[in-house]
């Protein structure tokens, strides 16, 4: 698995992470109040899979999403967690128009808290 610079680059881009990735949808992991919460999600450019899920850090302002790589196969969230590296997203709209700042992080991806994990859990079993 691998990533492009358009989506893990370190280069700040203009947009919201629509701009750079496309969501399943139609996925019943998918998570969504009032916006996409997590997810499975493609680069619109270099086509890698991903599972992501948002946090706020500034309500409505400012989010943290964690991308982890996965395989075509992959059908839940919790078969998600088992790269070498990830990506770390910070979508900021505190300027009012939207900006994305990907990074490429080497080394294990962060621990789930229990709640993400249940939700996770719940989603992938469509409740």
């Amino acid at each position: 698995m691998t990533s492009c610079e358009r989506c893990a680059g370190g280069v700040p881009k203009s947009g919201d992470i629509a701009d750079l990735y496309e969501f399943e949808m139609d996925s019943p992991s998918l998570v969504y109040h009032d916006g996409i919460l997590a997810g499975f999600a493609r680069c619109k450019q270099c086509r890698q899979r991903y599972w992501a899920q948002s946090s706020d850090v500034v309500l409505n302002l400012l989010w943290h999403w964690t991308l982890l790589p996965v395989a075509d196969t992959v059908e839940s969230a919790g078969e998600a967690a088992s790269s070498d590296w990830w990506v770390s997203l910070l979508e900021d709209a505190r300027g009012g128009a939207h900006s994305l700042h990907p990074v490429r992080i080497q080394g294990p991806p962060p621990r789930t808290t229990a709640r993400q994990r249940k939700a996770a859990r719940g989603a992938s079993r469509g409740r």
